[in-house]
């Protein structure tokens, strides 16, 4: 899968942006909870590995999360078993 391009992550804030805010969603708290969703909701779609870590590094990179939040996640996904390409690129997304 191809690294994140700026042009993406713009395309992803575009889209959020214009979406009404009475359809944002707001039952998931933490980000590892959306992260954990978002990941599940995409293995359902078929999505392979090399999917799953592009599509939520551009999660990660377009929502401006923040260091310490993307570290946290990270901890508990990693806790919960998720992929180790998931986290690694978490990490990497936090020191970037």
């Amino acid at each position: 899968m191809a690294p994140v391009s700026a042009a993406e992550v713009a395309e992803l804030k575009a889209a959020h942006a214009a979406q009404p805010t009475s359809d944002v969603d707001n039952t998931l708290q933490s980000l590892a909870e959306q992260l954990g969703y978002s990941i599940e909701g995409l293995r359902k779609l078929g999505a392979d590995e090399g999917e799953l870590v592009h599509d939520i590094e551009l999660l990660l990179r377009a929502s401006g999360q923040s260091r310490e939040d993307i570290r946290a996640a990270r901890d508990i996904l990693m806790k919960l078993g998720y992929p180790r390409a998931i986290t690694v690129m978490m990490g990497q997304v936090a020191t970037a």
